[in-house]
């Protein structure tokens, strides 16, 4: 733009210039003809760049508009990708929970109570699912207060929504009538509470750590969800 600008006014000046010496000069025809071509000259050039910058600016105007198309499309496909992601994890809890409905809940063999009552209140039992070993938590609807009854509907949606933690039971599915609310989880072969009934010699020091820093980082990782 600057460029043009400077340019622009040097055909201006020359033309008043050019004037002022056609009145100093005689009057022959020939200086006349001569100054007047050389005017007619700049003339046309002034308007070719007025022409050209003029095209100048509209290139400009078209490139920001191009640039804006540009920047709306990069928004348009950031939001088809997040779409695409949302819509894959939409099928994989649709596929998710089509398998749980194909659990045959008939088939369900309660096998023991591993402790009396878990931290939300709920029975603790071993059991077999359709052919599976899992744990089973159960609550009594009226048997239990609402308060405990939502402390087990919190840890189920918890549970629910865990990524896969080593030192964290997995959240298997989950099942409710008007009388009772189950909640399925991975089983293992022990726990705490047998190895510190079975463990006949005092634990060594490491194996005390061991076992503390397991469980600290089972909580660390409940409490940072």
């Amino acid at each position: 733009t600057n460029h043009f600008t400077i340019r622009s006014t040097k055909p201006i000046m020359f033309k008043s210039n050019i004037k002022k010496i056609t009145k100093n000069k005689s009057k022959s025809s020939e200086s006349e003809d001569l100054f007047l071509d050389l005017e007619n000259s700049f003339d046309v050039f002034w308007a070719a760049s007025t022409n050209l910058y003029q095209k100048y600016n509209e290139i400009k105007t078209k490139t920001q508009h191009l640039m804006k198309v540009k920047k709306n499309l990069e928004q348009e496909i950031a939001n088809l990708q997040d779409y695409q992601e949302k819509a894959h994890l939409h099928q994989d809890n649709k596929h998710r929970k089509k398998k749980i409905r194909e659990v045959d809940l008939d088939k369900l063999t309660v096998r023991k109570r591993l402790a009396p009552v878990g931290g939300s209140s709920a029975g603790v039992f071993s059991c077999n699912v359709d052919g599976w070993q899992c744990v089973m938590k159960e609550m009594n609807i009226h048997e239990t207060s609402d308060l405990s009854l939502q402390a087990f509907d919190a840890e189920m949606c918890l549970m629910k929504k865990l990524p896969y933690h080593p030192n964290i039971c997995r959240y298997l599915f989950e099942c409710r009538d008007s009388s009772r609310v189950r909640l399925f989880l991975s089983f293992y072969d022990c726990t705490l509470n047998s190895i510190l009934h079975i463990k006949k010699n005092p634990f060594k020091p490491s194996e005390i750590c061991h076992m503390a820093l397991e469980i600290v980082t089972g909580l660390a990782f409940l409490h940072s969800h």
